[in-house]
């Protein structure tokens, strides 16, 4: 864009964007609230699938337990009738007194398989109590370890519950965002599309008043010729302003309006705000136009057998008059925003034969 183009158009453009640019942002969120609450309900699959579980496990092993403490038991009580048949022998130290009341080898033989039967018996007895004692307090263990892992779970669970509902919210208020959004963007599209109505018909406005200043100074500067008025030009353009270049001359395509223009000349900004003559010649114009503003254009004669104008647009005030001499650099105006104009700056032309053509190719460094 140039600092001529209609300031609807600055103002369409900057809102559009701004409406683009807050829908991507709404549109992340909104996929983030998405991807948050999807990755909550996975949370919250896993933790229901391992608490199920953990209660299966937990039941199987409070029946394992459940049937060990019958085994217990049934072991304690043969223990128990070992105890109270050796109780009744007199204690196992007086096995001696059965072995020696044999009353043949036979008989013997028999009674001491009948004592290592009764000790070995106890012995298993008691490993087999011992293992499964251990075995009891190894499932009791686990147990305890289910219930703490069920308690985890279930906070987990909670937390999973808060954490879907905050990204619900999150999302519902992401969505609502994005059609508020949707409406703005609609509305600066709306906007914009007038705003080109609006540009484009300045624009077409500007060429026809292009057009019909090179019809006016052209007449002017062949009667200079004619007359004998001989402007000492040098042939050789210095830049008019001291600011930088904001915009060249050139055709450009709109970004955003769609539709090709012509920039006769080059916008500079506004620097030391002085206008200085281009080159040596004679003020043959000092107006006021729709789209130029205030304007001022300089005769520099014949070079190369063309004729030669430079055009200086937009200023706030004129420091010459129309027949005035003027030298290369001397001050001839203020720059202005008069005309179709965004902000101060100098539209500055160079006209052979009436026509505008690219000043950089006149002025070293206007680039």
């Amino acid at each position: 864009m140039t600092e001529e183009d209609a300031p609807e158009v600055r103002d369409a453009v900057a809102a559009l964007q701004a409406a683009e640019r807050a829908l991507a942002a709404a549109r992340e969120r909104a996929g983030a609230a998405e991807r948050e609450h999807r990755a909550a309900l996975h949370a919250d699959a896993m933790a229901a699938a391992e608490l199920a579980t953990v209660r299966l496990t937990e039941q199987r092993l409070q029946q394992q337990i459940t049937a060990i403490d019958q085994e217990l038991a049934k072991h304690r009580l043969t223990l128990g009738s070992m105890a109270a048949h050796a109780y009744r022998m007199g204690g196992v130290g007086d096995w001696s007194v059965l072995l020696l009341g044999a009353e043949s080898p036979q008989d013997f033989l028999n009674r001491l398989a009948y004592v290592d039967a009764i000790v070995q018996g106890g012995n298993a007895s008691i490993r087999e109590l011992t293992r499964i004692e251990a075995d009891l307090k190894a499932k009791q263990r686990q147990v305890t370890g289910l219930r703490e892992r069920r308690e985890e779970l279930r906070a987990q669970t909670a937390a999973n519950l808060k954490r879907k509902a905050a990204a619900q919210q999150a999302a519902r208020a992401a969505q609502a965002e994005i059609a508020r959004l949707v409406q703005q963007r609609q509305a600066a599209l709306a906007a914009l599309g007038a705003a080109r109505q609006v540009d484009l018909s300045r624009y077409q406005v500007r060429q026809v008043e292009s057009g019909r200043i090179g019809q006016l100074i052209l007449p002017l500067q062949q009667r200079n010729q004619d007359s004998g008025i001989r402007p000492a030009a040098t042939g050789s353009l210095l830049r008019p302003v001291v600011g930088p270049v904001t915009s060249p001359y050139g055709i450009r395509l709109h970004p955003l309006l769609g539709y090709r223009k012509l920039h006769t000349g080059v916008d500079s900004g506004p620097g030391d705000h002085a206008i200085r003559a281009a080159d040596n010649g004679v003020v043959i114009m000092k107006a006021y136009n729709t789209a130029y503003g205030n304007l001022t254009v300089i005769d520099h004669g014949s070079l190369d057998g063309r004729l030669v104008a430079t055009l200086y647009a937009h200023q706030s005030t004129f420091q010459v008059e129309v027949g005035q001499r003027v030298r290369k650099g001397q001050l001839i105006g203020l720059i202005g925003s008069t005309g179709y104009s965004t902000g101060p700056h100098l539209h500055f032309e160079v006209r052979v034969n009436g026509v505008p053509v690219d000043p950089a190719r006149w002025v070293p460094g206007l680039r």
